[in-house]
């Protein structure tokens, strides 16, 4: 395997003084949109030129060519903990989060008088996201007040109904 990892365009292995000490991408139902964490040392310098913030986009590039893989994995940066300062170098950890939308949307984007999987659908359809979207006859007005989309779509998935002997789920894969 062979991977790149991009930080605001550029590749951290390329980078002098960069060095990557974990990379992971979590996907899951425990975690219904993939993301991503990145624990490097950086110099300090490099913070500074690079537009490190809320939004910066990260690009993971796995290539196999005995797997015939060639995949890229696109997040946003929302966290940046910064985990110690030694000399000229900063121990950082970025966590970024699937890019599957253009830009923020405002809070009540998706209420709605339908069904949960209305909801669903509509959200897909918003981010042309790929849906596999059981239908459900839980007619109701889904208000999703100052919410987020990802707790709007857990009030939804919580309250959403089919029959006695089903439960509801929601998340992206890496794919979307």
């Amino acid at each position: 395997y062979d991977l790149d990892i991009f930080i605001d365009g550029l590749n951290i292995f390329a980078a002098p003084g960069v060095v990557l000490q974990e990379a992971r991408i979590l996907e899951g139902f425990d975690n219904p949109i993939p993301s991503c964490i990145l624990k490097l040392s950086v110099p300090l310098g490099w913070i500074n030129q690079r537009s490190i913030v809320d939004g910066t986009k990260i690009r993971f590039d796995i290539k196999s060519t005995a797997y015939k893989i060639r995949e890229s994995l696109y997040f946003r940066l929302f966290d940046i903990n910064e985990l110690s300062l030694e000399q000229t170098y900063c121990m950082v950890e970025l966590n970024g989060v699937l890019d599957f939308h253009p830009g923020y949307r405002f809070y009540n984007q998706f209420n709605m008088a339908g069904t949960s999987s209305d909801v669903f659908s509509e959200v897909a359809k918003s981010f042309n996201l790929a849906s596999e979207i059981d239908p459900t006859n839980d007619y109701q007005l889904w208000a999703s007040a100052e919410n987020n989309l990802y707790k709007h779509l857990d009030y939804v998935a919580k309250f959403g109904w089919f029959d006695e002997t089903s439960a509801m789920i929601w998340a992206f894969d890496r794919h979307k």
